[in-house]
C-alpha cells in the first residue's frame, strides 16, 4: 500500500533544512531514511543528502487542477450573468419596458468573476507556501 512521507534534508552550506514530500511511495520508513535524496535548496541550488528526518504523513487527496479550478470560476461567473440577465429581462417584461444589458456588462461580469475567484485562492495558497508540510498537515 504507497505511503506518504515528509522527509526533512539539510543544506549542505549548514544554511538551514528543506521539507520534502514524498507521496505514493512504496518504501517503508526505514528504507526512505537510508536513501540520499536529490532536493532543491533555496539558496544554494541543486542538493543531495541524506535525510535528518522522516516522518510518515497522512493521505492527502490531490489539490484541484488549475484548469479545474478556472473553469468552476468561469461556470459560476457564467451562472451569476445568466442569472443577472434573467431577473433584468423579467423586471424589464414585468413593467413593460425594453431590456438593454450592454456586452460589455456580460462580459466585464464574467471577468470579474473569474478574477475575484483568483484572488479568493490566492490569499490561503500564499499562506501554505510558508509552511512545512508537517505543519499543514497538522491543520487538516
Amino acid at each position: 500500500m504507497p505511503r506518504n512521507f515528509a522527509v526533512r534534508l539539510s543544506c549542505s552550506k549548514g544554511d538551514g533544512d528543506t521539507w520534502v514530500t514524498l507521496a505514493d511511495r512504496e518504501e517503508s520508513l526505514e528504507q526512505v531514511f537510508e536513501q540520499s535524496w536529490d532536493f532543491r535548496c533555496r539558496e544554494h541550488g541543486e542538493q543531495r543528502g541524506m535525510p535528518r528526518e522522516v516522518i510518515e504523513i497522512a493521505p492527502v487527496d490531490a489539490p484541484a487542477s488549475q484548469t479545474g479550478r478556472s473553469i468552476s470560476r468561469a461556470t459560476g461567473g457564467l451562472a451569476g450573468v445568466l442569472l443577472g440577465s434573467g431577473v433584468t429581462y423579467g423586471l424589464a417584461y414585468h413593467n413593460g419596458w425594453q431590456p438593454l444589458i450592454p456586452p460589455i456588462a456580460v462580459v466585464g461580469g464574467l471577468a470579474a468573476a473569474i478574477s475575484i475567484g483568483a484572488l479568493a485562492g490566492l490569499y490561503p495558497s500564499l499562506r501554505a507556501a510558508n509552511l512545512s508540510p508537517t505543519d499543514a498537515l497538522r491543520a487538516l
